[in-house]
């Protein structure tokens, strides 16, 4: 079996600057405005920032399933420290 040496300190600092993009990145709305609402560069100029929009949540869904997984893993990390440092002192 392979051992791995996390930092699990690291870990928190990475998920909380993960969740700081993540705030930051959500709220960035930039809409197309325009007076004269019509003509075809306009209609492009549209298509772009609903094109921008989709990526924009598929960026932030992967953001929050990353924060998931290191969550996740962190804790997995933590619960396997304890088991070893817990048969360490038991020998």
């Amino acid at each position: 079996m392979a051992k791995f040496k996390v930092d699990t300190e690291k870990v928190a600092e990475y998920v909380s600057q993960l969740t700081e993009l993540r705030e930051t990145y959500s709220v960035c709305n930039k809409k197309p405005v325009s007076d004269a609402a019509q003509g075809k560069t306009y209609k492009e100029v549209e298509e772009i920032s609903e094109k921008m929009e989709s990526a924009k949540e598929a960026f932030l869904e992967l953001i929050d399933r990353t924060i998931e997984f290191l969550d996740v893993s962190k804790a997995s990390f933590d619960a396997s420290d304890q088991a070893e440092a817990a048969s360490v002192t038991k020998k």
